[in-house]
């Protein structure tokens, strides 16, 4: 992992942990899955928005676990947009549940 201070994004104090729940789920590089795909449509209909995905950042990259309207299946964790607003990240809690509220994270 990048230190810190010479990373291009920025990095949550809780980043091991958080990826520690993330290799627990073991859905990293998993097959598409038919109710993840269907969220995807789901969301660009609502939205009438062409692409839509859902994406988990590794150390190194985002994954989309599902995408519309988008051949990529992960980028480089520096070009996510995901990896820059760290106000809007789903946390994956032990449960397997996920939250917005980094209290629910351990």
């Amino acid at each position: 992992m990048l230190e810190a201070s010479l990373c291009p994004y920025p990095i949550l104090p809780d980043e091991t942990a958080r990826l520690a729940v993330l290799r627990e789920l073991q859905i990293l590089d998993t097959p598409p899955e038919q109710d993840f795909d269907d969220l995807s449509r789901l969301a660009a209909s609502i939205c009438g928005v062409p692409i839509a995905l859902i994406s988990l950042i590794d150390e190194d990259r985002q994954w989309f676990k599902s995408r519309v309207g988008l051949d990529a299946s992960e980028t480089p964790r520096d070009l996510a947009f995901c990896a820059h607003d760290k106000t809007q990240i789903l946390r994956p809690r032990r449960s397997g549940k996920l939250s917005f509220d980094p209290g629910d994270f351990p």
